[in-house]
């Protein structure tokens, strides 16, 4: 007796589209990774644009702080309260001046 199995030998299609089925499902695959890369890279851009922008803002304050400290008459008074006294012909360092412990 003769018992036919027609399923038994895969036949060429179907090998065929599962070599043709092995790389799309790798490709999908790669492709949802990208996405959550790329997603994770946005969000990532985001709180870093947020910590810029408080920088900015403290950067801000602290040279609003400054400049009112040096403004008009609390530079005197810091100067004063500092023992500091204004000079009104400063000699700055010359290199032509040779140093009397150096030897030509």
């Amino acid at each position: 007796m003769t018992f036919i199995q027609p399923n038994k030998e895969s036949s060429l299609f179907a090998r065929l589209n599962i070599l043709l089925l092995i790389p799309i499902f790798f490709g999908l695959v790669s492709l949802v990774i990208l996405y959550n890369q790329a997603v994770s890279t946005n969000h990532e851009i985001g709180t870093a644009r947020e910590k810029l922008e408080l920088v900015e803002v403290e950067s801000a304050e602290l040279k609003e702080k400054l400049f009112s400290l040096l403004s008009g008459d609390k530079v005197s008074d810091l100067v004063a309260s500092a023992g500091l006294i204004s000079d009104k012909n400063p000699e700055y360092f010359n290199p032509q001046k040779q140093w009397a412990f150096v030897s030509p």
